[in-house]
């Protein structure tokens, strides 16, 4: 049989599992790197300075991420009403987040009175990030897909109306905003830029949602000269002295060229054992990283930790977050079912 000569968008859906696995992993040794990495300096120079460009720019996981969510959200909208849209992607981000978050601000803001009781209401509810930045440490991602979650029918009814026109807008303008903002820095994108410099990748995702589904082809051979290009670009990043926001919109292209070439040689190779794993950390990769970010990083920042003890954390901290993310999908599972079955029953009982 003649092997098919080209690569298909929408194997990038069909492995999105396996690609948000090895995000959270990318997304866990990113933040262990920022902490150092014990025995480095015992490596010849060219490993450990690799060792460390890897782990420094691994937060491009975050890109993919966000990339997914876009594509996860359009997926969402085109099955579900506005309302079963909100509440099924609410139920799913916030009971996660308050599972896991609650304990935390309870111990910061009222045992340790940081916050107080108004401190701890802006915690659970996210608003804190966006009225109280200064004060915040906590995973910003929660807060910013909270956000576009609030504004996405929007987004997604206007794309379709503008057949992709004002999706491709919002991308242009905010890829403009963020250079515009490396030369006239404001305070507002200072505080934000994390969430703002990965809205262009967000629109992205928006505006070819529609050729993902449609499964539109790309040549093999386009494929490989892509692949090429990428991984030069990787390698020039390490190179380059970029601003904040430009590094992130260089992390944003090369995200979007990593599902492309994790997806395109998904197609012809596939060791099972291995994409089984990345689907199984892909399915609690949201309790992963607040668990690892929110929680188990707080415990241990502030403490001296022998390098010794810290070596082996590249190790436990990561299979600690899995288990607990295991324990923490469960509990979310089920109480969603809950809350949906209870409200189906308010539904009816009204309809009577």
């Amino acid at each position: 049989m003649k092997e098919k000569q080209e690569f298909s968008l929408n194997r990038i859906f069909d492995y999105r599992a396996e690609i948000f696995g090895l995000s959270a992993l990318m997304i866990v040794y990113h933040h262990l790197g920022n902490r150092g990495f014990p025995g480095i300096d015992l490596l010849p120079g060219f490993i450990a300075n690799t060792i460390t460009f890897v782990l420094s720019k691994a937060y491009l996981g975050v890109d993919v991420f966000v990339f997914l969510s876009a594509i996860g959200l359009c997926s969402s909208m085109s099955r579900n009403s506005v309302k079963d849209f909100y509440v099924h992607r609410l139920l799913r981000v916030g009971i996660t987040w308050i599972l896991i978050m609650t304990p935390v601000f309870v111990y910061e803001d009222i045992l340790n009175s940081q916050g107080g009781v108004a401190g701890f209401l802006l915690d659970v509810s996210t608003l804190r990030y966006w009225v109280d930045h200064s004060h915040y440490n906590t995973p910003w991602f929660v807060p910013f897909i909270m956000a576009l979650y609030l504004i996405f029918p929007l987004v997604y009814k206007l794309d379709i109306k503008t057949k992709h026109i004002s999706t491709v807008a919002f991308f242009l303008l905010s890829t403009g905003f963020v250079i515009f903002s490396q030369f006239y820095t404001t305070a507002f994108y200072t505080d934000f830029t994390f969430p703002l410099s990965r809205l262009p990748i967000f629109f992205f995702g928006v505006s070819i949602y529609k050729y993902i589904i449609d499964g539109a082809e790309i040549k093999k051979s386009l494929m490989y000269v892509f692949t090429a290009i990428v991984l030069a670009l990787y390698i020039m990043w390490s190179f380059l002295d970029l601003e904040d926001g430009l590094d992130k919109l260089c992390a944003s292209v090369i995200a979007f060229g990593f599902v492309m070439i994790y997806s395109c040689f998904r197609c012809a190779i596939n060791i099972t054992w291995i994409t089984k794993a990345l689907a199984f950390i892909g399915a609690v990769s949201l309790e992963m990283y607040l668990i690892h970010h929110g929680v188990i990083l707080r415990a241990i920042d502030g403490y001296n930790v022998p390098n010794l003890l810290f070596a082996s954390m590249y190790i436990l901290l990561p299979l600690i977050s899995l288990a607990l993310s295991m324990v923490y999908s469960y509990l979310s599972k089920k109480l969603q079912a809950l809350i949906l079955k209870n409200s189906k029953q308010i539904e009816t009982s009204k309809a009577e």
